[in-house]
């Protein structure tokens, strides 16, 4: 039971596992190609894990919100055509 048993950061890579499932299911299944919504997504992972979910999320049309300007540098450095919104 990761609720109960998880840390804060297994609980959020838990969630974020399960919509990465849905989305192969939609793409898969339905054919369809959802955008990808995530909000401060990275706010408790350590850098390792960022940079997996960094690298897993890259092929679909994302939207994010971070308070963490690093992580969108280094994104728009893997990501030519990502585009970054300040507000």
């Amino acid at each position: 039971n990761i609720q109960k048993y998880g840390s804060r950061s297994e609980q959020r890579l838990g969630i974020f596992w399960l919509k990465m499932n849905e989305i192969h299911y939609m793409e898969e299944e339905i054919k369809i190609h959802p955008i990808l919504l995530l909000d401060d997504i990275f706010s408790e992972f350590d850098h390792e894990n960022k940079e997996k979910i960094v690298r897993l999320i890259e092929i679909y049309q994302t939207v994010m919100t971070t308070t963490e300007e690093g992580l969108v540098k280094e994104i728009q450095k893997k990501n030519k055509g990502s585009v970054v919104i300040k507000i």
